[in-house]
């Protein structure tokens, strides 16, 4: 089977702070026209990880974006949902979520697929089976224990695998950093967001995975005895997406920076002012007026007290 692997587009209307695309939608709808494309050119299904919209309940311009793209490609869309996909994380809300209208279709193209849901002290796992060898996680999962930040909720590659002994390729979601971890003859693959929405990851180079899981062989010799597999050909290759990184800044961290900054000049100001009443009005009024500030700092204390 060959599949073009994706997770974590995370659709929304509105454009996120890090970016400067005059046409969000566009951008968008570029990239899953780009997917298309390539599951097209090389004759793949379209398997979708999880978080496909970036919150429960999406308007129907994102919807449709979607479907538009979907209509266009040659085989099937698998989609299982994501965390971010399904209101209070649960499986049992999907008919109160946008995932839902296309869980609802009957459409031959799209498919979703109701996973097993699992909670670990609270980080979301869902899975399904997709084949007998293919298996569709959305879980925060790390390439190894060391890659886990401190604190984080989160798996590791050798842990699914060990979990689900019998899947030879587990096609993971969640962790927007796109990774292959290897283990003998079996996969966990991991393709990251499909575009930059945190400032965070201004230097990340969103891809997919192209998968060609190969031939399945029994090479069992031995009467009596289970099938053992084994596969050839197996090819995994990683596709850098669009991404103009041009679009991308954080100036609006630095714009904040700056805004507490001098938020936090007055309130020091107001501390060292001994002549304070009860009223928080007049205390500010006086304090704009004896301390000296800028206007810069002025025009936010005004627009603060005129929206009072």
């Amino acid at each position: 089977m060959k599949y073009i692997h994706t997770a974590d587009e995370h659709l929304r209307l509105d454009r996120p702070l890090c970016r400067t695309d005059l046409d969000w939608m566009q951008t968008q709808t570029d990239i899953l026209t780009f997917i298309v494309d390539k599951a097209n050119e090389l004759d793949a299904d379209w398997l979708i990880g999880g978080d496909l919209f970036d919150v429960p309940r999406v308007p129907p311009s994102i919807i449709n974006m979607f479907l538009n793209a979907v209509r266009r490609l040659d085989n099937k869309c698998y989609i299982i949902a994501g965390n971010h996909c399904l209101p209070w994380h649960k499986q049992e809300n999907l008919m109160d979520s946008s995932i839902g209208i296309l869980a609802s279709l009957t459409d031959k193209k799209i498919h979703y697929l109701p996973c097993e849901e699992y909670n670990n002290e609270g980080r979301f796992e869902h899975s399904v089976a997709l084949t007998d060898d293919v298996l569709l996680v959305h879980t925060l999962t790390f390439p190894t224990e060391e890659d886990i930040p401190y604190g984080a909720n989160a798996t590791h590659s050798l842990q699914l695998l060990q979990k689900y002994p019998k899947c030879k390729f587990i096609l993971t979601g969640d962790m927007h950093q796109s990774f292959v971890f290897k283990d003998k003859d079996r996969y966990v693959i991991n393709p990251g967001c499909t575009t930059i929405q945190t400032a965070d990851m201004l230097d990340y180079q969103p891809k997919v995975y192209f998968i060609d899981t190969g031939d399945k062989i029994d090479v069992t010799t031995q009467q009596d005895k289970e099938p053992v597999y084994r596969y050839g050909n197996v090819k995994i290759e990683a596709i850098n997406l669009p991404n103009d990184v041009a679009l991308l800044t954080d100036s609006h961290l630095k714009e904040k920076k700056d805004r507490d900054s001098r938020i936090d000049s007055f309130i020091q100001t107001v501390k060292k002012n001994g002549k304070m009443t009860l009223s928080f009005e007049d205390n500010l009024k006086k304090a704009m007026e004896t301390s000296g500030l800028s206007q810069d700092v002025i025009s936010i204390l005004e627009e603060i007290r005129s929206e009072e």
